[in-house]
């Protein structure tokens, strides 16, 4: 039903190698992919990031009111940054929790041993 993708061995050039297998069948170097779990939490982090920041940078922008010393900008700056570092936080949870849901949906049949 699901079929993995195939490639060449970077350090020989062997084809087929599987592109979740551990290590080359012919020369036995390991394979530098990322795995599958890497890639759902890299991609959640920067989107939560991105998110969080956005989003708090219009909250604090709105909620800072120029009564003489407070600047709006400044606020927008404070909680931007402050909603990035939540973001990343919350968004590497969903990479994880996304990951998992996703790897029960894939079948990968990974060699252990080289």
């Amino acid at each position: 039903m699901f079929a993995n993708k195939i490639g060449s061995c970077s350090a020989c050039g062997h084809f087929p190698v599987a592109y979740d297998a551990v290590c080359c069948p012919r020369c036995g170097a390991q394979n530098k992919n990322t795995s599958f779990l890497d890639r759902f939490a890299g991609r959640g982090s920067l989107i939560g990031m991105g998110a969080g920041a956005l989003l708090c940078a219009v909250l604090g922008y709105f909620s800072v009111r120029p009564d003489g010393n407070a600047n709006p900008a400044a606020g927008a700056i404070a909680f931007g940054m402050l909603g990035a570092l939540g973001g990343a936080v919350a968004g590497l949870v969903f990479g994880l929790v996304a990951a998992g849901v996703a790897s029960l949906f894939t079948q990968t049949e990974r060699f252990s041993g080289c």
